[in-house]
This record gives structure tokens, C-alpha cells and sequence, in this order.
């Protein structure tokens, strides 16, 4: 497994600083091949959500590829009306009135004082989940991925963390945090739950600019990022001109 310890030879040819490059290397092994084994199964939907977002979003994107270039250089006028925003901002406005929220439902341990104790339970964690809700300003977060599943029928996600509660505590506090681009979360594809309750693992993705790259790891030069040896770097998308 990738949390074994690597073997180091008793005969001094491997270090222990060299085991433990293995240990990375093939923990980076592993997750490439999770990570491709999810791009693959997720980009048919991911390509129909991209589309359906330009649709939503009006102009050019209700028109067919190209026509939008045709047309222009034709000089001829492509009006759009967007029959869509209005639908779009009245499920919106529904799901503001009744937010979503987590609501903690107590064990059913039947009748009597077990009963009563359970329900007890149940509103203090709910007091303490409203709390988080509250502090973490959650309709912020919940909302653009609702908005998501609307306008492009793809997921959205959202993160439940823990930080310091200051500067000078080892204190945590749970936390609510979005993820600001639906397309940044890669999921398992052997999933069977409708949630993704039984994922094995998830990959949240974010572009970085060369210049912070490099601020945040000075020591790492580009030639670190070696291509691997199913894919190149390029065709996934992992490393651009600018990123």
C-alpha cells in the first residue's frame, strides 16, 4: 500500500531520503492513474455542462459553433433572445425562500426516555450545525453549487473543513467553504452512491499562475514536472503557457 513504509536495503545502496522518493514517486503514480481513470469517465458530462452553461448564459452560446464568426463577417445581425434567464432566476428564488440547510434527524431508538434523550441530542448538534451554517455565511456556499445544477444539470461542490480558530490556538472550528469552479472537483468514477458518499478518493484541481508557482515552490524548477507515461502534461491540461 502507498502508506507502507518502503523497504530500505540493509546494504547501503539506497538511502533513506531515496526511499522515501520512491514512496513519493509512486504515490504520485497511483493518483495520476485515479486522476485519468476519473477525467475519462467525467468529460462527456463535463463537455454537455460546459455547453449547457454557454446556452444559459445567452448570446452566442444559443447559436451553433461558428455561426457567430459567419455571421460577422457576413455583417449580418444575430439577435438572441434568452428565454431561459427567467426560468433560471425563479428556481433560484425558490430554493432562496426555502435555503437549504443540514438537518439533523435524531436515531430512532423507540419509545420512552431513549426517545426523548435522542431528540435532545439531535438539537444540540442542530444548534451547533447552525452555528457552523451561520459563521461560515453557508448560503454562500450552498447556492453557487445549486445554481450550478440548474444551469449546466452538472454537480456542484462545496467543502466542509476545519481551521485554527486564531493565530495562537490549537483550537479548531468546522467550516464551510466553497468551491468557486464546479469543474475543479473530480470524483470517483467507481461511485455507486448517488451522493458520493462511498468515494475512495476526490481530486480538487485549481490553476496556478507561473509567477506564484514558483513564489510558493522557489526550490522546484519546471524541469521537476516530468511527463507521464500515459499522458502529457498539455493534453490535460496540467501546465500552459501561463499556468
Amino acid at each position: 500500500g502507498m502508506t507502507d513504509d518502503a523497504a530500505i536495503p540493509m546494504d547501503g545502496v539506497a538511502t533513506a531520503e531515496e526511499a522515501a522518493q520512491e514512496r513519493l514517486k509512486e504515490i504520485h503514480r497511483v493518483a495520476m492513474k485515479r486522476w485519468m481513470a476519473s477525467d475519462e469517465f467525467e468529460r462527456p458530462d463535463r463537455e454537455i455542462a460546459a455547453e449547457g452553461l454557454k446556452f444559459a448564459a445567452g448570446g452566442a452560446g444559443q447559436w451553433p459553433d461558428g455561426m457567430a464568426q459567419l455571421r460577422e463577417k457576413d455583417g449580418r445581425p444575430m439577435l438572441t433572445i434568452n428565454r431561459l434567464a427567467a426560468s433560471i432566476k425563479q428556481v433560484g428564488n425558490d430554493a432562496r425562500q426555502n435555503r437549504p440547510g443540514i438537518k439533523i434527524v435524531p436515531a430512532d431508538v423507540g419509545e420512552g426516555a431513549d426517545e426523548k434523550l435522542a431528540k435532545a441530542k439531535a438539537d444540540i448538534y442542530e444548534g451547533i450545525v447552525r452555528q457552523i451554517e451561520s459563521k461560515s455565511n453557508a448560503q454562500h456556499v450552498y447556492m453557487p453549487a445549486y445554481e450550478m445544477i440548474v444551469r449546466g444539470g452538472f454537480r456542484g461542490s462545496w467543502r466542509v473543513n476545519t481551521r485554527y480558530c486564531d493565530e495562537d490556538s490549537f483550537d479548531q472550528e468546522i467550516v464551510l467553504e466553497p468551491i468557486l469552479s464546479p469543474f475543479a472537483v473530480y470524483r470517483d468514477p467507481d461511485s455507486k452512491q448517488v451522493d458520493h458518499s462511498d468515494d475512495t478518493y476526490c481530486f480538487v484541481c485549481e490553476d496556478m499562475s507561473v509567477a506564484a508557482y514558483k513564489a510558493k515552490f522557489p526550490d522546484e524548477g519546471e524541469d521537476s514536472w516530468e511527463t507521464n507515461d500515459v499522458a502529457s502534461l498539455v493534453q490535460y491540461g496540467w501546465k500552459t503557457i501561463d499556468t
